[in-house]
């Protein structure tokens, strides 16, 4: 793993798939603090996917944890980080109870996912950081791997108040 400006490349974690996810759970958590929280992002085309496409969706576990915890349904784009999707889709926003349900959604989302970290009782829009992780990012002419970008609401807030832990509590980890 590393640390380049706001992006994570080689964001991988040593051990089995559940060791791994743990461990990246982990990782997430050291955005958070009494005051902010995570949410997650799901495209509605994922939830109900139409008949005709070859999007089976999500499981219906999910799709429960998903719905039950949406917090915000929305067609408006916080990034253009986000893959394509269709111009009708919507993205559910929600917020998990729980360090299960965590890690239940990165294990099913391993290979790419979003989401916020976001301080309690702020709008959605004024997230501390929106967090994508995406497989096969191409760093350079001939290397493309899994990597976390970090997109900061407020100019090095990542490298002043995050990177410190992540380097303090992931120190073996990182180049």
């Amino acid at each position: 793993m590393k640390i380049l400006d706001n992006i994570i490349i080689n964001f991988d974690f040593p051990g089995n798939f559940e060791e791994v996810v743990k461990r990246e759970v982990q990782f997430l958590q050291s955005f958070l603090s009494e005051q902010r929280q995570l949410f997650f992002l799901e495209l509605e085309s994922n939830i109900y996917p139409n008949t005709d496409s070859e999007i089976t969706g999500i499981s219906s576990e999910i799709k429960k944890i998903i719905l039950e915890n949406t917090i915000l349904k929305t067609k408006e784009r916080l990034s253009d980080l986000h893959g394509e999707r269709d111009e009708n889709d919507c993205f559910y926003w929600f917020s998990l109870r729980n360090k299960d349900e965590i890690i239940k959604i990165v294990e099913y989302n391993y290979h790419s996912y979003d989401c916020i970290v976001l301080e309690n009782g702020r709008n959605i829009k004024e997230y501390d950081y929106l967090l994508t992780v995406i497989e096969n990012l191409r760093y350079d002419e001939n290397d493309a791997c899994r990597a976390m970008i970090i997109k900061e609401r407020i100019e090095n807030s990542f490298a002043i108040n995050i990177k410190p832990k992540i380097e303090k509590n992931f120190k073996s980890l990182i180049e």
